[in-house]
């Protein structure tokens, strides 16, 4: 049967008869399109992610009204950028950034919950660049100089819990300009 006489609508029609050739058109259909958004989040785990955008098209069909005069296309739109948002959060929020005097060669660790990947310091060294100057020197102090939080916090005259809030944006700028 040829789908491409068909407009979406009719295709979920089909799928929630129980077309299952149905359904492959419409992955077929919607792949590049959800790899474009993939791309647009700059989403790590492509294959993964794509999963993501498939569920996503699953769901899109199972809850799409055409009632509500909004086409499939811009209702599976937004399904998806609502899933990948999530997908980014989480990839975000997954990383944590450790430097460690006890790594050997001055090496820089991105460490997840099952996933280690080591940078050179030079690399490091570059990412810095995009920081400010307050927090340039609160990097030193803490990951060059060794010097512990509360040291750093009285050096600066920074409230404890504001220096860890200056520290989590160092880290969230190291890692965005060290793995892109």
């Amino acid at each position: 049967m040829n789908y491409f006489n068909y407009n979406d609508n009719e295709v979920i029609y089909l799928i929630r008869l129980g077309n299952e050739n149905a359904y492959n058109f419409l992955n077929k259909k919607y792949k590049k399109f959800i790899y474009s958004k993939i791309k647009q989040f700059h989403l790590h785990d492509v294959e993964d992610s794509y999963q993501e955008g498939l569920i996503a098209l699953f769901n899109a069909v199972r809850c799409f009204n055409e009632t509500y005069e909004k086409t499939f296309n811009k209702y599976f739109e937004r399904v998806l950028k609502n899933r990948l948002l999530d997908v980014k959060r989480k990839d975000d929020n997954n990383y944590e950034v450790i430097i460690s005097e006890k790594l050997e060669n001055n090496k820089f660790v991105l460490k997840e919950s099952n996933y280690n990947s080591t940078f050179r310091l030079d690399d490091i060294f570059n990412a810095t660049k995009y920081l400010n100057e307050k927090e340039k020197k609160i990097f030193h102090l803490l990951y060059i100089d060794k010097y512990s939080v509360l040291e750093v916090s009285s050096r600066m005259n920074i409230e404890v819990k504001s220096l860890y809030k200056i520290i989590y944006q160092i880290k969230k700028k190291i890692k965005k300009n060290v793995i892109q």
